[in-house]
C-alpha cells in the first residue's frame, strides 16, 4: 500500500522547475512540477480535498513524500493514527519553512497538508487532511512572495540535514522540535525563532528579537543590554565604526523592548511604523548573520553545542579583549 503526503508552500517562488523535487528534510521533497502532482492526484483526491484546495497545490510550489505504508507501524484504519502520522509530516514541512530564514528574511509558510493512502491494487483507501496554525511573516510583519534560487535551496537542504540530526530533539510520539531542560542554545534559538516569525506587532517582534539575541549571547543576568550589544558588535563589526553602529543599534532596540514589555508608551521616536520596520528588518539581518557565524565556525559551534557558560564566558572575554 502506498501513501502520499502533500502540502502547498506559500510565498515561495522557485526560479526553475523541480521535477522529482529537491529533498529538503526527512525525505520530504520540494517540487513545483504539475506532472508530479498528476502522478497521484485522482478523482478521489479531488472529490475529498475540493477543487479550491487542489488548485492551490497546482498553483504553488509544494512539499511531498511518498512511501510504502506496510513498512511503518501504523493502524491505517484508525483515523486518529492517520492524523498523527500526517501531523508528523506537517511538522517537518513547517520546520523546513522555518529554516528558510537561514538564507534570508521571508514569510514562507506551510498550512494545509493531505495524507492519501492507496490499497495494494491502487484503489483509494483513505484521505486525511489537517492544518498547521503558525503562519510566518517577514521582519516587517508582512506576508510577501520571495524568490529562492536552486543553489540557495540546495545549500539550505544540506544545512538542514546537519541541524535536524544534531540540534533538534525528537519525541517518540510527536517527532517535532521541542525545548526542555537539556536543550542547548541552538535548539532553544530555533524554537524561539519560530515564535518570533509568527509575530506581526512590530514592537513585540523587536522585543522577541532581543530574546533571540540573549539566547545566543547572554551568560548572566546583569547588564544584559550592554553585554549583548558589546558581544554582537565585536563578532559582526569589522571596524570601530561598524562596531559602534551595531552597539548603538542594539541599545536602541532594547529601548523599544523595554517600553513594550513594561507597558510604557513607546517614545515618539519609535512610533513611526516605517522606523519600526527599519529596526525590525535590520535586527533580523544582524541575528541571522550571528547565527550563521555560530553554525559555520567549528570551534564556536562546538562551544554552543556544549552550552557551558564558563567556556562561553572565556571565549567572549578573549573576543572582547584580544
Amino acid at each position: 500500500m502506498k501513501f502520499y503526503f502533500v502540502a502547498s508552500i506559500y510565498n515561495l517562488k522557485v526560479q526553475r522547475v523541480l521535477n522529482k523535487g529537491l529533498e529538503v528534510i526527512e525525505g520530504i521533497r520540494l517540487s513545483n512540477s504539475k506532472e508530479r502532482l498528476d502522478s497521484f492526484i485522482d478523482d478521489f483526491f479531488m472529490t475529498l480535498a475540493g477543487k479550491l484546495e487542489v488548485d492551490e497545490l497546482y498553483d504553488k510550489p509544494f512539499l511531498y513524500y511518498q512511501g510504502n505504508i506496510e513498512q511503518l507501524d501504523i493502524d491505517i484504519d484508525n483515523g486518529e493514527a492517520r492524523l498523527n502520522f500526517l501531523d508528523y509530516y506537517l511538522r517537518m514541512a513547517q520546520t523546513f519553512s522555518n529554516f528558510l530564514w537561514l538564507a534570508k528574511d521571508n514569510s514562507v509558510t506551510v498550512q494545509q497538508g493531505f495524507l492519501y493512502i492507496k490499497n495494494s491494487d491502487g484503489t483509494p483507501h483513505s484521505m486525511t487532511s489537517n492544518m498547521r496554525t503558525p503562519i510566518f511573516f517577514n521582519s516587517k510583519g508582512k506576508s510577501e512572495e520571495i524568490i529562492y534560487t536552486y543553489d540557495e535551496l540546495k545549500g539550505l537542504a544540506e544545512s538542514i540535514k546537519v541541524l535536524n540530526h544534531e540540534h533538534i530533539e525528537k519525541e517518540t510520539d510527536e517527532m517535532s522540535m521541542v525545548v526542555n531542560t537539556s536543550s542547548n542554545r541552538i535548539e532553544r534559538f530555533i524554537y524561539f525563532l519560530q515564535a518570533t516569525r509568527t509575530q506581526t506587532h512590530l514592537p513585540s517582534k523587536i522585543g522577541m528579537y532581543c530574546t533571540l539575541l540573549e539566547t545566543l549571547l547572554s551568560t548572566d543576568k546583569e547588564g544584559i543590554s550592554h553585554t549583548i550589544a558589546e558581544r554582537l558588535s565585536r563578532i559582526l563589526g569589522k571596524t570601530y565604526e561598524e562596531r559602534l553602529v551595531i552597539y548603538s543599534f542594539v541599545k536602541e532596540a532594547y529601548n523599544v523592548r523595554s517600553s513594550t514589555v513594561h507597558g510604557d508608551k513607546i517614545s515618539k521616536k519609535f512610533r513611526d511604523i516605517e522606523k519600526l520596520k527599519e529596526i525590525s528588518s535590520k535586527f533580523d539581518d544582524y541575528i541571522r548573520s550571528l547565527f550563521v557565524y555560530i553554525l559555520s565556525e567549528e570551534k564556536v559551534n562546538q562551544l554552543y553545542r556544549e552550552d557551558k557558560n564558563e567556556k562561553l564566558n572565556e571565549w567572549f572575554k578573549e573576543l572582547i579583549l584580544k
